[in-house]
């Protein structure tokens, strides 16, 4: 994600480098005489291209220092923006460093963008330039193709960025509609640690607490389910467990293996994971003398019995079982995703927490009250049940599911960002460049239109000229974003790199921008005065 923001980052300041050198380029223009002038009294065109690089470098130095002064603002906002897991986010400051780099970049873009212009203005043709109707002059042709050269350039990089964007759109719209396998909605949870003595070796106890705290908190008005359970979806739990299979051999080189959890009777109706098959856990299942029980999802079902019942399926974590080391499954459930970009679920397994009773764990909460009540409701509950205990981590499942979201949301907001600037570049410096061409050739229109040619056909010339412009750089964008879409590959979700209405929603919207940027100089060219463009001549 940070390549590829960087990536962005560079394009937007290639588009801003070239609206400067399109800048440059027609204020070189507009000295011609000067700089012929410079030439005529013995200046050298060395030292016409040093006085022009130093402008050049002049500017992107000034533009640099406001620009890292803005970054202590910027730098602020943007880490306001990250996902909570960014890795240390806390670090992220501006410093000493920072702005040698910023120095370094805008010495090298001055440079690099300062010298076409540089060139032109040196080589200029001190005859033509001198010569009294050199006062109508509007550029060589050299320079004119190299204007149009460059608004072409940073339409196309407008284009691409924007064909990013929308590709980052698509896939984070995709993945807000997708089916997680729970319902996170009036879910509160907090974390629970028996690490007191009470609870140390005493399997009895730690189930007891577990016990008292479902009745309690079930009793309390507002709350319709409460569970217990050794982890929360989407909270990077991976812990996996080897076992066996009653009548079947593991295959080769590898052995049966799934995510293990622990869950109370109420865990997946709290959580709102659907059951398929069979049944939840319930008061017989688990503790001494109970049969053992075990729940599985889909894709265990899916991956080590295709095409069979599963219910009444038996597995078990001992080499040499005996008939009580089997556990038997009583329950097929729905699938939850790992994760909101995953494919699908890994395969995983719930013992009864009585069986196992953790002592880390998570309290689940489904009620209609405020998530602010039922989270004082769980803070009573524990206090009531053991006063040396406390509740950690209290949090909406909504908060948790938000937070999975986070990282697609800041690489979306973050790449929108950069192609809105993108796009307001390119059509300020297609604007620019199609006005000044317009001004300067506001006497040649006033002629069209004084020997017959009507606004409308001016209208036509200028518009189709800049269109034209625009048109190659989109197709130059299309292409770019062809080749260099597979980048953002990590951060699609069901969406191609390639995916064509992205592309052409980017290339649809660079063009209207572009043709109302080109409209209105078109405009203002069909009301070129004949009568002033007579007399100049």
């Amino acid at each position: 994600m940070l390549w590829v923001l960087l990536g962005a980052v560079t394009v937007v300041l290639l588009i801003a480098c070239v609206n400067v050198a399109n800048l440059l380029l027609s204020r070189a223009t507009v000295r011609e005489r000067e700089l012929a002038l410079r030439a005529a009294v013995g200046a050298k065109r060395s030292r016409l291209m040093r006085l022009l690089l130093t402008e050049s470098l002049l500017l992107s130095t000034i533009g640099a220092l406001l620009g890292g002064l803005l970054a202590i603002v910027g730098v602020k906002m943007l880490v306001a923006l990250l996902p909570p897991d960014f890795p240390r986010a806390s670090d992220i400051h501006v410093n000493a460093t920072m702005f040698l780099f910023v120095l370094v970049v805008a010495v090298g873009t001055g440079i690099l963008f300062g010298l076409a212009p540089a060139w032109q203005g040196a080589r200029a043709d001190l005859k033509a330039s001198l010569h009294e109707g050199g006062r109508s002059a509007t550029g060589s042709t050299a320079t004119l193709q190299l204007r149009h050269s460059l608004v072409i350039c940073e339409v196309g990089l407008a284009c691409l960025l924007l064909a990013g964007a929308g590709l980052l759109f698509k896939s984070f719209a995709k993945l807000l509609h997708t089916e997680p396998g729970f319902r996170a909605a009036g879910v509160m949870t907090g974390g629970l640690s028996l690490g007191t003595p009470t609870y140390e070796g005493n399997d009895t106890a730690a189930m007891h607490f577990y016990e008292e705290l479902v009745r309690r908190l079930t009793a309390r008005p507002g709350i319709s389910s409460v569970g217990v359970g050794t982890d929360l979806p989407w909270t990077g739990y991976n812990e996996n467990s080897g076992f066996s299979i009653d009548g079947k051999k593991p295959p080769p080189h590898s052995g049966f293996h799934a995510r293990y959890h622990a869950a109370s009777d109420g865990y997946f109706r709290t959580l709102g994971i659907p059951l398929v098959q069979g049944r939840f856990f319930n008061g017989h299942d688990g503790g001494k003398g109970a049969m053992k029980t075990v729940i599985v999802n889909q894709a265990m079902a899916r991956r080590y019995w295709p095409n069979e019942q599963v219910i009444g399926q038996r597995i078990t974590f001992d080499d040499n079982p005996k008939p009580e080391d089997w556990l038997t499954i009583v329950g097929l459930v729905g699938d939850v995703k790992d994760t909101p970009a995953s494919d699908g679920a890994e395969p995983a397994f719930w013992w009864p927490l009585r069986d196992v009773p953790f002592r880390d764990t998570s309290v689940l909460v489904r009620g209609s009250s405020a998530p602010n009540i039922l989270a004082e409701e769980i803070r009573r509950v524990v206090k009531e049940l053991d006063p040396m205990l406390a509740v950690a981590d209290e949090q909406g499942m909504d908060e948790i599911v938000g937070r999975a979201y986070s990282q697609a949301r800041f690489a979306l907001s973050l790449i929108g960002l950069f192609a809105a600037m993108a796009l307001i570049l390119a059509v300020v410096g297609t604007y620019g460049v199609i006005s000044y061409s317009m001004n300067q050739r506001r006497r040649e229109f006033g002629l069209r239109i004084a020997l017959g040619a009507q606004p409308a056909d001016v209208l036509r010339f200028v518009f189709a000229h800049g269109m034209r412009l625009a048109l190659t750089g989109v197709a130059l964008g299309i292409g770019s974003s062809l080749v260099f879409g597979r980048l953002l590959t990590g951060l699609l979700y069901q969406v191609t790199p390639h995916d064509l209405t992205s592309i052409g929603g980017a290339s649809l919207t660079v063009i209207l921008s572009a043709a109302l940027a080109t409209y209105i100089p078109a405009h203002r060219a069909t009301r070129s005065d004949p009568m002033r463009a007579l007399r100049a001549e």
